[in-house]
């Protein structure tokens, strides 16, 4: 994933869509990098705000990623949480399943916190 790459939220925050301004990557994005990203489609009864930069973590990606043990990992589309800060999740809830890359990417707690609000992990 590059910049001004769209992609959908799956939590609810209040955002649908958000559009990728800035990667911390060289070489792209893989599943449980943070980006900062701006808001694309969102629900106007939220507190969230046009132009104010927010940070996304992503949860699964359209393109194949090869994992550890040798399997192949590809989803339907690339998805997203959404985040005020580098530690404050905006969302409840999360939508859909994480993917086991995320548990290498961040601490333990922080990693279980998320799992409690998904309904499972790939």
């Amino acid at each position: 994933m590059f910049r001004e790459t769209k992609f959908w939220i799956s939590d609810n925050s209040g955002a649908v869509k958000v559009k990728c301004i800035h990667v911390y990557k060289k070489q792209g994005c893989q599943l449980g990098n943070f980006v900062k990203s701006v808001l694309y489609r969102f629900d106007t009864r939220k507190n969230l705000i046009k132009k104010k930069k927010y940070y996304s973590i992503l949860i699964s990606l359209a393109k194949k990623y090869k994992r550890q043990n040798g399997l192949f990992i590809k989803f339907s589309e690339t998805r997203g949480l959404l985040f005020s800060d580098f530690n404050t999740f905006l969302g409840t809830k999360i939508f859909g399943p994480l993917s086991k890359e995320l548990k290498f990417k961040m601490s333990e707690q922080e990693f279980k916190a998320l799992r409690r609000l998904s309904s499972g992990v790939v």
